[in-house]
């Protein structure tokens, strides 16, 4: 292609590179936009859910929300969540006797750039079903070897919070540790067949974050959820558009360069001729 005095013609397999590259950046700048659509949805559905009133948790979960032990059987987060489950962040008031003696500590929790625990108990429903509690976050001691010390005794706890549907995400490997005995256990995810597995007892598959609480004060103390509780690091969006934004923003500028280094590379100026 001439314009004037000036030629451009690329070679084609230099033009083959930077069609697919330019598209590549193109679609990755794409993509980044939808993320932060999503996140803004998400930041509005939340803040609607939970807005709503604490419902108990035993009349929102029917008893088919809760798998059969199986063994040696992989989790389908899908499968237990569409059992008829509420909305994602829901609000719930549970009321039961916490398991202290059965705890979890979900690893690899990071809360102000420090890695750390999140500790989960179940909480035995006066159905006879257990429901997984997020305690809050407790940061990781001076070794792997020294767990942190989670014992509680409470007889009953009423707290309300946030219904959650953690999934397994790219996590790999077991999702507890090997030793059945000692607890509380390592969790590096949450596979509610494994959980339910280690307890022995039906699970309602869901996990709620203890995040607003239903402060009983000095009039019932057995039932005061305040010692119940550590630190609370649960968001219902952990990261909000603008970093998208920012991601999707540095892809169309990469393309931006590229499509003028492309053009400037290849463009050559004819000699003027006699």
């Amino acid at each position: 292609m001439r314009v004037g005095r000036w030629h451009f013609k690329p070679k084609p397999l230099i033009t083959l590179i930077y069609i697919v590259v330019a598209l590549s950046m193109l679609m990755l700048g794409r993509w980044q936009m939808q993320r932060a659509q999503e996140k803004i949805t998400l930041a509005e559905e939340s803040a609607k859910t939970l807005a709503g009133p604490a419902l108990p948790i035993q009349a929102l979960i029917p008893a088919v929300a809760v798998p059969e032990p199986q063994k040696n059987v992989e989790s389908d987060h899908n499968a237990l969540v569409s059992a008829r489950l509420p909305a994602n962040y829901t609000r719930v008031s549970v009321e039961g006797q916490p398991l202290f003696a059965t705890q979890f500590l979900w690893d690899n929790r990071i809360y102000k750039g420090k890695a750390g625990f999140e500790v989960i108990v179940p909480v035995r429903l006066d159905d006879g079903r257990l429901v997984l509690v997020n305690r809050g976050w407790l940061v990781t001691g001076p070794s792997r070897a020294q767990m942190p010390d989670v014992a509680l005794t409470l007889e009953r706890v009423s707290l309300s919070g946030v219904l959650t549907y953690p999934s397994r995400g790219f996590a790999a490997g077991e999702a507890l540790s090997q030793n059945p005995q000692l607890w509380p256990r390592l969790a590096q995810y949450i596979d509610y067949n494994a959980l339910q597995q280690a307890l022995q007892q039906p699970v309602i598959a869901g996990l709620v974050q203890g995040v607003s609480l239903q402060d009983d004060g000095d009039a019932n103390p057995g039932t005061n959820a305040r010692p119940f509780l550590l630190q609370d690091n649960w968001q219902a969006v952990a990261n909000g558009p603008e970093k998208h934004y920012g991601y999707a923003a540095q892809w169309f500028a990469m393309f931006a360069a590229l499509s003028v280094l492309y053009v400037w590379l290849n463009l050559a100026r004819q000699p003027v001729t006699a």
